[in-house]
């Protein structure tokens, strides 16, 4: 799976739990989104289920104390290197570092 792929995903996540939906964009916060500790839950499990991700019980709590320090972007480099590390896909350039 690919950045973008990885991406949509997480959009798709977002898009269960928030109504509007404009608000989803790559340096968004999750306290940009004003999503409460529930939503922010929620927002793991759909990440969980649609990926097999789940964050460590350190960043987790980090993520819910402090959501205006958690960019989607930052998390779909968390979900990249996860993915990277397992194996299920391999490292490559990031787009506009193409040769």
């Amino acid at each position: 799976m690919n950045r973008e792929e990885i991406r949509q995903k997480v959009f798709n996540a977002l898009g269960i739990i928030l109504v509007d939906k404009s608000a989803i964009q790559d340096d968004a916060t999750l306290a940009d989104l004003a999503l409460d500790d529930d939503d922010i839950e929620l927002f793991f499990l759909e990440l969980k289920e649609a990926l097999s991700f789940t964050l460590t019980e350190t960043i987790r709590t980090a993520v819910i104390a402090s959501p205006g320090q958690f960019a989607l972007h930052r998390i779909i480099g968390l979900i990249l290197l996860q993915e990277t590390e397992k194996g299920s896909i391999e490292p490559k350039n990031e787009p506009g570092h193409q040769h």
